[in-house]
């Protein structure tokens, strides 16, 4: 029988390691009650890049359960993917979020969620309309705040008091880096 290189074993440890974290993924997109757009492989690949990029770490667990932590933090993981799924369209799919948002399974956090005439006036008789006018026009995730890697997208969100009070906390060549950043 041959021994097969260290490079093979370490090889084979590692496409298992991913194969575990995606099939959780796919999981966890089974339970959630939003949809996502494209075919599942696509999807699922994209959520564990986005939490990746957001500092999300995984470890499989003894019992071959998917841990996710940002730091030392346990993260929950279909929480996690949920947001993903409701402030990315081009992961989750806008019109399951808009259903979900309809049969009250999630709270109004912008204008796109509610679709019709109708669900407007109610939100506004509701509401009043100057919570109507402070709605952002779509979802968006919160903002990364970390110099070191807040995207230009990041920085466009916050309004302008904001980004005078976040620019005194860094340096110019800081503001230069992030406004290069996609």
């Amino acid at each position: 029988m041959t021994e097969h290189s260290t490079e093979h074993q370490t090889f084979v440890q590692e496409e298992s390691r991913r194969v575990k974290i995606e099939s959780a993924i796919s999981r966890t997109l089974d339970a959630s009650k939003l949809k996502h757009q494209d075919d599942r492989a696509t999807a699922v690949r994209a959520i564990v890049s986005k939490l990746e990029a957001s500092g999300a770490s995984f470890k499989i667990s003894d019992r071959n359960w998917l841990v996710a932590t940002r730091g030392s933090q346990t993260l929950n993981l279909q929480n996690e993917v949920d947001h993903i799924l409701t402030t990315d369209d081009r992961i989750g799919d806008p019109a399951s979020v808009q259903a979900a948002v309809a049969a009250g399974d999630l709270t109004v956090e912008c204008r796109s969620d509610l679709t019709t005439a109708a669900q407007k006036v109610a939100f506004i008789s509701k509401h009043g309309y100057p919570a109507w006018a402070a709605l952002p026009i779509h979802r968006s995730g919160p903002t990364n705040m970390d110099p070191a890697t807040m995207t230009k997208a990041d920085y466009n969100k916050m309004d302008v008091k904001q980004k005078i009070a976040f620019q005194k906390t860094i340096d110019e060549e800081q503001l230069g880096q992030i406004l290069s950043r996609r």
